[in-house]
């Protein structure tokens, strides 16, 4: 699954074949939730049949509290793939002066029964097609 960003809706990457998945950019659009919608229905069905291990990256700039409630269910969703027995690791990337986005990932790490690593400065996406 291959989603471009907007200037309100991040860039989404997701590969079952890689067991790669990344949220990156502003997530405030008042349409988030259908976007999210699609990612959930996309992440449960590809990445239950996978065997890869899993690597999630989410980095924003901006969110909004639709934002926020797909994320939790973004991390609920990971928490019963990984009670499948997927091995799932989380990373939270943010810049170093955006003070809230590094608060709200300390807050996701607390729901996140995988592994949930935060790193400051985010540096490029996944390479499509690795």
């Amino acid at each position: 699954m291959l989603i471009k960003g907007t200037k309100d809706t991040p860039f989404v990457y997701i590969s079952a074949e890689t067991g790669k998945m990344e949220l990156s950019g502003d997530s405030y659009s008042i349409k988030v939730n259908a976007l999210y919608k699609e990612v959930f229905n996309w992440l449960e069905f590809e990445f239950a049949n996978t065997n890869q291990k899993i690597t999630c990256r989410l980095y924003f700039n901006n969110i909004n509290s639709e934002t926020v409630r797909a994320i939790l269910e973004l991390i609920n969703r990971l928490n019963r793939l990984k009670d499948l027995g997927k091995s799932i690791t989380v990373i939270w990337e943010y810049d170093e002066d955006n003070e809230q986005i590094y608060e709200k990932g300390v807050d996701f790490s607390e729901f996140s029964k995988n592994r949930f690593i935060m790193k400051k400065n985010f540096i490029e996406s996944f390479p499509i097609g690795n």
